[in-house]
């Protein structure tokens, strides 16, 4: 075992002497034979000195025959002690074969053991990933019914408050019947996915409910204007309707009344005989039922408007009092206690107040959410009636799963009372109700102890444990709703993470050993063999290279090699080496003298590498900050880096926004394919989470964005490219076929290349991949057959079809997918989230420029009195156009301000009740706005973000070391004023609140009540801001108000920053824009000399003007798509007012000469005024770049355009039209 690294000396001696120009190993021994051979005589008779050299020559042969002998002595001596040490030898070999075997079980075992438990470690955190998002999604579902009642609530009282101002309502407050009743509740209902929603108001005493009996006769128009809503046939008959409020008695089949309290109705007791989905109490007991008139005593609440509306020619249940109801009941008492809304376990689906056949036979448990109605938006407002919804409970859970995710789970409600408990398996986006009486999970699984539980809605029930309900004797009795969720995986789930790989990877180790074990032998075998003859050939050149070199001669060429070795460290080693940071000094050095060595670089003949590019990032970039747009790819990144670790993936790049990674380097794997398969899906599914939680942050649109990936395999040459900034790259066609998947492909979709899925199909995985329909042009390979990868999926992503072409406003297919309405409001929630954070950190500026300053507040009464004095109804006041000023004087700078710059923004907290309020305004404003395809919310939350972007540039002009003095001056006060940055913004906000869709000419035509009102000037502009304003002097909107302004002059100032900014959005008023251009004129006209300070006002002015009229078009100055997408919707809005008879002229034939001459004599001269004013730093130079890109493509494409867009629309409108065919046939049925 010794004698390989001795040949391995004597053989690196021998290189070294030739590498020095020595004789070489023959010439050597030619040498050593001549000396041998030759003849003493031959010698001296060559020299004088004869003697002496064959003397010397003499003892030179024999001490190199001594030498010899020597070595042949040792050489014995060696076989002897090898014979002597034989037996030793023997036990020593099979000691190592007995602990290679105990190493082999061993490794084996923990192997084995460590498979199954890194399966178990991923099979549980896959769970809590999946438990984590069914909590966070059903609670954000209850959410949205909430905000569906609550928001319907908010309208009503507006409805309602405006019916007794104009003097329309003699009845009790209340009494209210909803105008377009079905659209309104039906509405609520889809957004909430509610069977029933109704509205219910109180009747007081007997003298109402004379009123009522009147009321209810004379208004029950709406059922029938209900059901031309609910697309339903016939007529109505009064014959069915009771104009008395009644209830039900119940007998038994004894023929006994039946008396049903509030415990009964609490506990449930049917659940406890019956497991089929429905409460059965009533219809087990209650064999007779007659309708009694409710005796008038009062409080009464009769059920009066509700989607879906009564059947016709059919008894309803309109009339009928909810007070009978025992869980009607305790939901009254919490809301009277709390004042905010609550839902309640409802036992039975046959209830009368909610019962209708259109719902019969649903498998499914409901429960009831129930919010007031309030006579006014005022803290002392009185309850007048309630909204109720019946919701089902699968409909909390369906849709919480990423449609990638197919496993079953179970989850187990239980309330905290120990009364109820009931469990729903959720597979995909179905929830299955499974047990109404007891947790149905399989107490013995190994898994128990896996359960993840939270309170479930805790939001919707805060307040509900203050209410203690007593039974008839007197007795506390458990009313809380509060609930436990508890998630379960199920054995399937747990099957898709449990293999038998443990077992193959024990399997392998052994066999590893066991061929390590008779290999060894073998090669024991043959080394023994050849001992002999290896032993003599070390002795002798070993003796042989100790004659020729001293000892310090043999080291130094021992050193001179070692660095040869590691100046020729290249190929994998070399990489490895550079890869783990491992420089050497022998390297360093060379990388600072320049000397030249080989480069570092190898081929890897098995690779798979991922592009992954998010789609749509060019145009969302081009509507951020800067700091935005890196936050979103750190962010994303982040995602992708943890996941890569978790992999084994190696990341070998980002290029902008296109992550590169590979799998079989530098350590080369045979499962590359798989994993790297994986690892795409891994980021696709992580994409998808993460950018709807970052659009609460990075505003509108992100959400939108998709990852889409190219994966192909192949050989690719990687090495160090050195340099000043060395760099590890790839190389080859392996790299290009992977750019083109990517480039290629469809947003959401993994797309992988024939070499790729021949691999996963070798591995197995071949249900993995899906072909795709056509195949793909790829730039230098013609055409390429390729596949979208879905794993533990069968549906497509929802930003591609399964054509293969990307789904957007522009190329739309045949059939086209409405949106579904509660994924819209869910999109617009989040969107408003983001509106509240942006108007929350003006605030925050704001109350550090308070503390700064010590501004003086005025007191509540004269603020009272200014506030009552703004509102639209006030019949002395002006229209909001008179109320345009030339100059709005901002504060002067002073010293504070260079102490203001000192606060961190980030360590002031606002008021919980504060952004409370902020947050209701901002919803209620979104409910205004009306559902146009252009003039809507989303609209106004792009020019928000806009208007964020363009203040931050004045906010941080680029001026090298300049004071804060000088920032003043350079921004003409705009920055040093925190409430103007608000003002601007809130502008935004509130522009085209309850725009109509059509042009401001267009209801002046038309005559319409506001045209009048506003004396056909900027109608829709003067309108949109008496609502928003008049809905912020609301009494609920009392902390907000204090915060934004504390004194008249900061009430003056917002109210006229709001005023100029609303109005100049009105691009079309002669006069007003007149106005605007003669004061731009006069602002920066520079042979002009005026007042310093009125004229820094006046630019001010004009500054902020301007700012929010490019906001307004602001798609005209983004990226190409962006404009494209707005303008398509703009089309749309304009379109579908010509077909509806509200436009003289089809858009389609003036449309694209319009948007040329718009580009000319608007947008880019308002681009240039943006960087005339120079103090929008370089966005001004982005949004003048982009309006001349866009208006150039539009001259070249626009024509096209217009086509598509009008086939677009048609192709909506085929699709709206056959789900509405669709729809009344199920109705039918």
């Amino acid at each position: 075992m010794i004698e390989p690294t001795t040949t391995t000396i004597v053989d690196m001696g021998n290189m070294v002497r030739s590498n020095h120009g020595r004789p070489s190993k023959d010439d050597h021994n030619s040498s050593t034979s001549s000396f041998q051979e030759g003849d003493g005589e031959d010698h001296s008779a060559s020299s004088a000195d004869g003697s002496h050299l064959t003397g010397s020559n003499s003892d030179t042969q024999s001490d190199g025959r001594s030498s010899y002998m020597n070595g042949s002595t040792g050489q014995g001596t060696h076989e002897n002690i090898f014979t002597e040490d034989g037996k030793t030898l023997n036990r020593a070999r099979c000691c190592f074969i007995l602990t290679l075997l105990a190493a082999a079980c061993a490794v084996g075992t923990v192997v084995g053991l460590i498979s199954s438990k890194s399966q178990t470690e991923n099979f549980e955190a896959q769970f809590e990933e999946v438990a984590i998002q069914v909590i966070d999604t059903s609670n954000a579902n209850v959410q949205n019914v909430f905000h569906a009642l609550e928001a319907l609530s908010l309208t009503t009282t507006s409805f309602m408050k405006q019916s007794m101002e104009d003097g329309n309502n003699q009845y009790p407050d209340g009494f209210f019947t909803l105008p377009d009743a079905e659209l309104q509740l039906g509405n609520a209902r889809q957004a909430s996915r509610a069977t029933v929603v109704g509205y219910a108001p109180i009747v007081q005493n007997a003298v109402e409910y004379a009123l009522w009996e009147t009321y209810s006769q004379d208004n029950l128009g709406w059922v029938q204007e209900s059901l031309g809503q609910y697309n339903a046939t016939g007529t109505t008959s009064n014959e069915f309707f009771n104009p008395n409020i009644w209830y039900l008695e119940k007998f038994d089949a004894n023929g006994n009344q039946i008396v049903i309290n509030q415990q009964t109705a609490l506990t449930c007791p049917s659940r406890s005989e019956t497991d089929d989905g429905h409460d059965e109490y009533y219809a087990a007991v209650v064999q007779e039922s007659i309708m009694v008139e409710d005796p008038i005593n009062g409080p009464f609440v009769p059920i009066w408007v509700e989607s879906p509306p009564p059947k016709t020619n059919e008894p309803s249940h309109l009339n009928f009092n909810l007070m009978a109801d025992p869980i009607f009941q305790l939901a009254k008492q919490v809301i009277d206690e709390t004042k905010t809304t609550t839902f309640q376990d409802i036992c039975s689906t046959s209830s009368t107040w909610f019962d209708n056949t259109d719902f019969e036979g649903v498998n499914d448990l409901y429960s009831l959410v129930v919010t007031p109605v309030w006579n006014a938006h005022s803290d002392n407002a009185n309850i007048v009636g309630y909204y109720f919804a019946a919701v089902e409970w699968s409909n909390f859970f369906e849709n919480v799963l990423d449609l990638r995710n197919q496993d079953p789970i179970l989850i187990v409600m239980e309330s905290q009372c120990g009364d109820k408990a009931f469990s729903y398996l959720i597979e995909g986006a179905n929830a299955t109700l499974l047990s109404t009486n007891q947790d149905v999970h399989d107490h013995s699984k190994q898994y128990e102890s896996m359960t993840y539980s939270a309170e479930f809605a805790t939001f919707a029930y805060n307040n509900n444990d203050a209410i203690a309900m007593k039974d008839e004797t007197g007795n506390v009795i458990c009313s809380s709703t509060t609930f436990t969720i508890t998630v379960y995986p199920t054995q399937t789930f747990e099957q898709n993470y449990t293999t038998k790989q443990p077992l193959y990877y024990t399997l392998v180790v052994l066999s590893i050993f066991l061929f390590t074990i008779l290999a060894f032998c073998g090669f024991d075998w043959l080394v023994q063999r050849k001992q002999s003859i290896i032993m003599n050939t070390a002795l002798r050149q070993n003796a042989l290279v100790s004659s020729l070199f001293p000892k310090n001669i043999q080291k130094q060429l021992m050193e001179d090699m070692d660095a040869e070795a590691v100046k020729n460290k290249t190929g994998k080693a070399g990489l490895k080496s550079y890869l783990n940071n491992e420089a050497t000094e022998l390297e360093e050095e060379q990388l600072e003298n320049g000397t030249k060595s080989k480069p570092i670089a190898d081929l890897f003949p098995e690779t798979t590498i991922m592009f992954a590019d998010i789609a749509g990032f060019t145009a969302w970039s081009s509507t951020r900050e800067p700091s935005a747009v890196f936050t979103l790819l750190e962010a994303i990144y982040a995602e992708f880096d943890s996941i890569a670790k978790r992999r084994g993936v190696f990341k070998v790049e980002v290029v902008g926004d296109c992550y590169v990674a590979v799998t079989g380097l530098p350590d080369p794997r045979p499962d590359h394919a798989v994993v790297m398969a994986k690892f795409a899906n891994d980021c696709v599914n992580r994409m998808f989470r993460a950018t709807r939680k970052l659009e609460v942050e990075l505003g509108p649109d992100t959400a939108e964005l998709g990852l889409r990936v190219g994966i192909h395999s192949g050989p690719v040459v990687a090495g160090v490219l050195r340099g000043d900034k060395s760099r590890f790259q790839l190389f080859g066609d392996t790299m290009n076929t992977a750019s083109r998947m990517e480039s290629n492909g469809i947003p959401g979709q993994i797309q992988i290349s024939q070499d790729t899925a021949d691999l996963l199909k070798a591995a197995g995985k071949e249900h993995w991949l899906k072909e795709r329909d056509v195949k793909i042009a790829a730039k230098g390979k013609g055409e390429l057959q390729t596949y979208f990868l879905h794993l533990n999926s069968s549906a497509h992503s929802s930003h591609a079809s399964s054509t293969g072409t990307v789904t957007s406003a522009g190329d739309m297919s045949e059939d086209l997918d409405l949106p579904d309405p509660g994924e819209v409001l869910e999109r617009r929630n989040r969107v408003a989230e983001w509106t509240v954070e942006v108007l929350a950190q003006q605030l925050k500026t704001i109350v550090v420029m308070r503390k700064t300053f010590e501004v003086t507040q005025d007191s509540a009464a004269k603020m009272r009195e200014l506030e009552a004095s703004s509102l639209s109804q006030m019949p002395e006041s002006k229209t909001v156009i008179d109320e345009v000023a030339e100059c709005i004087k901002l504060p002067d700078y002073s010293a504070s301000n260079k102490q203001m710059s000192t606060f961190d923004i980030s360590e002031i907290t606002l008021d919980s009740e504060l952004l409370e309020e902020l947050r209701s305004y901002v919803q209620t404003i979104a409910s205004l706005y009306n559902d146009n395809p252009f003039h809507s919310f989303d609209h106004a939350n792009h020019v928000v973000m806009s208007v964020n972007k363009l203040l931050s540039r004045i906010n941080a002009p680029d001026l090298d070391e300049c004071t804060a003095q000088e920032i003043h001056d350079h921004t003409y006060g705009i920055t040093s004023d925190p409430l103007t940055w608000f003002a601007c913004v809130f502008s935004a906000l509130i522009h085209d609140v309850d725009h109509s869709g059509v042009p401001n000419a267009q209801l002046v035509k038309e005559g319409a009540p506001v045209a009048t009102l506003y004396n056909s000037k900027s109608v829709a502009e003067q309108n949109s801001f008496d609502i928003a304003w008049d809905l912020l002097m609301e009494p609920s909107y009392e902390n907000l108000r204090s915060t934004i302004y504390v004194n008249e002059t900061e009430f003056k100032r917002f109210r006229q920053l709001v005023v100029n900014s609303v109005m100049a959005t009105d691009i079309v008023d002669k006069d007003l824009k007149a106005l605007r251009n003669n004061r731009w004129d006069a602002a920066f006209d520079k042979t002009e000399k005026e007042n310093e300070l009125r004229g820094r006002t006046l630019k001010a002015t004009i500054i902020i003007e301007h700012l929010i009229q490019a906001s307004d078009v602001a798609h005209t100055m983004q990226h190409w798509h962006i404009y494209r997408r707005w303008n398509e919707r703009f089309f749309k809005e304009c379109y579908q007012a010509f077909l509806d008879g509200r436009a003289d002229a089809n858009p389609a034939k003036t449309w694209y000469k319009g948007e040329l001459g718009f580009f000319d004599f608007y947008i880019i001269p308002l681009a240039k005024k943006l960087k005339e004013c120079g103090v929008f730093g370089v966005s001004s130079d982005e949004y003048l770049s982009y309006a001349l890109q866009n208006r150039k493509e539009w001259e070249e494409r626009g024509e096209d355009m217009v086509k598509e867009m009008v086939r677009s629309l048609r192709r909506e409108q085929l699709a709206q039209a056959r789900k509405s065919r669709h729809a009344n046939a199920e109705t039918d049925l």
